[in-house]
């Protein structure tokens, strides 16, 4: 009896370390605007047009992010589905601190010093209440 409440105890307390990847924060490093699309797995879509310099976070604790298509002039630059977005995810643990996926010319690429940016954009909330 003991040894399966301990068993059920453990199996508790290791559910709760689920690590769910709710969405990057992603910037915009164009100097111009692109289209973000997003995807979650319970099938609510957003989009929205990001200036230059636009950085937000696009997770929700309610839905994981299942696909990420990113747009400049009606051209797809990137579509990110679940495995791609678990790529990067991987490389962007390789950094330390806090990083972002900014996506220009070169691609997609990690940030942890978004202040030269920033200074160019200045702050404010983006279309889900986030501050960039």
């Amino acid at each position: 009896m003991v040894k399966a409440l301990f068993v059920a105890l453990v199996v508790i307390l290791l559910s709760g370390c689920y690590d769910r990847f709710y969405g990057p924060s992603i910037q915009n490093g164009f100097d111009q605007e692109i289209l973000i699309e997003i995807e979650y797995e319970n099938a609510n879509k957003q989009e929205s047009y990001w200036p230059p310099c636009h950085t937000a976070f696009i997770g929700k604790k309610d839905a994981e992010v299942k696909r990420v298509i990113v747009r400049k002039n009606g051209v797809v630059l990137h579509d990110l589905d679940r495995a791609a977005l678990a790529d990067y995810l991987k490389k962007e643990k390789q950094h330390k601190g806090y990083s972002v996926w900014r996506i220009d010319s070169e691609g997609i690429s990690f940030s942890v010093d978004q202040k030269e940016c920033s200074e160019q954009s200045g702050t404010g909330p983006n279309q889900w209440g986030q501050v960039h």
